[in-house]
């Protein structure tokens, strides 16, 4: 059977906003998705506010079953340095990391000016993995529970999404536009209709739930959660 609807929380751990003056806003993301006993960490957030709302929230974000990265911008990658401290800490792996192999590949964003901003993430892999991280490197679906998987990389079918801005290096270094094959969505089945979990939708958000529908052989959506990255989209 798939999940039953009781059996799931999502909470947000770090984001731009907040009505509780316990917790930190940033300009980044990560959730704790909750489904029965198993726990997945979403993203990381850009690195001040996920260890301080976790423990105002009085929730445990190091003894998650696994994490999974949507993509490889600062945002959504950076606070994972502070969460591997931990497990250093105690000279203990993490759980494991899904990522997608061009996680970690350099990636820009163009300035109003016209400069190239750096935006992918602040760590190499060598040096998160010197504390501790044990990635799981696959750009194809990773089953994290009979009902709970990750999209891999997501086709781009729909006719009117684009690839949202984002810019890498080519061979003779010059910038060019990257089609952020590494946005990775997670899609949770329940016995209401599909969850999907986004993380900035670079890849498109109907893609991204047109791909998770194949690919679950779910015939319901319930909702989606997390980024879109439509402030560009006509309506």
């Amino acid at each position: 059977m798939p999940i039953s609807m009781s059996d799931i929380r999502i909470t947000t751990l770090a984001e731009n906003s907040t009505v509780d003056s316990e917790l930190v806003a940033e300009w980044g993301y990560s959730l704790l998705i909750e489904a029965g006993t198993l726990r997945v960490l979403f993203d990381f957030g850009a690195g001040h506010a996920l260890e301080r709302n976790a423990r105002a929230l009085d929730l445990d974000i190091w003894g998650v079953d696994c994490a999974v990265v949507s993509h490889g911008h600062h945002d959504h990658m950076n606070g994972m340095r502070t969460w591997l401290e931990s497990f250093y800490a105690r000279g203990t792996p993490s759980p494991p990391i899904v990522v997608n192999p061009a996680t970690f590949e350099p990636k820009y964003a163009r300035e109003e000016d016209g400069r190239m901003r750096y935006t992918g993430c602040a760590h190499s892999p060598c040096e998160l993995e010197r504390l501790g991280a044990f990635f799981r490197f696959s750009s194809e679906p990773v089953e994290v529970s009979r009902d709970v998987v990750t999209s891999g990389e997501i086709a781009c079918v729909t006719p009117y999404e684009k690839t949202t801005r984002s810019y890498r290096k080519n061979a003779s270094g010059a910038f060019e536009l990257e089609p952020v094959c590494d946005e990775t969505a997670l899609y949770l089945k329940t016995e209401a209709g599909l969850i999907v979990v986004s993380g900035c939708a670079h890849r498109g958000i109907v893609n991204a739930v047109a791909h998770g529908m194949k690919l679950t052989g779910s015939d319901a959506l319930l909702c989606v959660i997390g980024g879109t990255h439509l402030y560009d989209a006509k309506p």
